[in-house]
């Protein structure tokens, strides 16, 4: 299930930020959303076993899901304690951040344009406070 915020449907770069309290698997977002077939998805997912958590990221198109691609997240991340997103989209340049601190920089140069919003999948169940999406001018 996708929710996103109207105002930035069509926007174009902007960097959006939120805090995150991670109760059930993962926290997860949409950015460049179109529609609910149409959108780039990044999630911050805790392994089985809670001791380490992953920024997992993939498009869907057409309603036809890319394959995922993890990157370990090196500072602990634990259920139950909240922790800060930055997420940059500029171009075709995509930075997300975990309480400051860099995870990953990538580019893709599918959905050109799209607001930014909410992602929740089976049992996946999180608060997410102080949202906030800026434009880049």
């Amino acid at each position: 299930v996708i929710s996103y915020l109207r105002a930035t449907r069509t926007a174009l770069d902007y960097r959006a930020e939120f805090d995150a309290v991670i109760q059930s698997k993962a926290v997860g977002w949409v950015f460049r959303a179109q529609d609910p077939y149409n959108y780039h998805a990044a999630k911050v997912e805790m392994l089985k076993d809670n001791t380490a958590a992953t920024l997992t990221r993939f498009v869907m198109v057409g309603g036809i899901e890319s394959q995922h691609h993890y990157t370990k997240i090196l500072r602990p991340i634990r259920p139950g304690t909240k922790f800060k997103v930055t997420m940059d989209i500029r171009g075709n340049e995509f930075t997300v951040s975990i309480n400051g601190e860099m995870v990953e920089v990538w580019q893709d140069t599918r959905i050109r344009t799209g607001g930014f919003g909410l992602l929740t999948e089976k049992s996946e169940r999180a608060v997410v406070d102080q949202v906030k999406v800026s434009e880049w001018r």
